[in-house]
């Protein structure tokens, strides 16, 4: 078994210039920049599937069956949308997956509570895509002005163009495994069951949350 270890922008070497000599996880300083990355994982993951399946004669390694994409956490929300991203049969494992973005960020998970959403009312997002005002649910205000209405914009952004139930499954559903822990206070384990039903994965519960289901539960 060989593994090819696609790292994210915004990740290990891949950090903005911004961010030198900051050694912890990465902090994304916009949610621009979280769309952005998962734009670059699309397209970065489908170069490297289209390597591994063209043939020899095309500069590839011709594997045809033999491929499986997974990740945990962020890592298995990513494979889960290079899955549906690529035309060909793959199999995948998302490990510990969000459905997307919004019910990470937001609705009082623990990251939302590391968005300065203070700061965000003070500094309010330019002008909005079309797409994104016509859809606007009741409610939400295209200008807000209070953390509480920018956090409700940025879910619904989010769930716009993070959403990966807006994108038919993979088309190797079949040959799919959603994994998540049943205590889980960064992914909410409600969204990974939406994924693996979206999917049609086999879906696995572990005991525990987002860190001893990730370093405790190997086999």
């Amino acid at each position: 078994v060989a593994s090819i270890i696609l790292s994210m922008a915004f990740y290990g070497k891949r950090r903005p210039a911004s961010w030198k000599g900051y050694k912890g996880p990465a902090k994304f300083e916009t949610f621009t920049q979280v769309l952005k990355m998962s734009a670059s994982v699309v397209q970065e993951g489908s170069c490297l599937l289209n390597y591994l399946r063209s043939p020899p004669q095309k500069g590839g390694l011709g594997l045809a069956n033999d491929i499986v994409l997974t990740g945990a956490s962020l890592g298995g929300s990513m494979s889960a949308l290079c899955s549906q991203s690529t035309p060909h049969r793959v199999a995948v494992a998302p490990c510990l997956p969000a459905h997307g973005a919004a019910p990470v960020w937001t609705r009082g998970s623990i990251l939302s509570y590391t968005v300065d959403w203070n700061k965000l009312a003070r500094d309010p997002p330019g002008p909005l895509p079309a797409r994104v005002l016509d859809t606007l649910p009741e409610g939400v205000k295209a200008e807000p002005s209070t953390p509480a209405e920018v956090e409700a914009l940025m879910e619904h952004v989010l769930d716009m163009y993070t959403n990966l139930l807006n994108e038919p499954p993979p088309k190797a559903s079949d040959a799919s495994v959603v994994v998540y822990t049943k205590n889980d206070l960064f992914v909410p384990p409600w969204s990974s069951r939406k994924l693996a039903a979206h999917f049609g994965s086999e879906l696995r519960p572990l005991d525990g949350g987002h860190g001893s289901g990730f370093l405790l539960a190997h086999k």
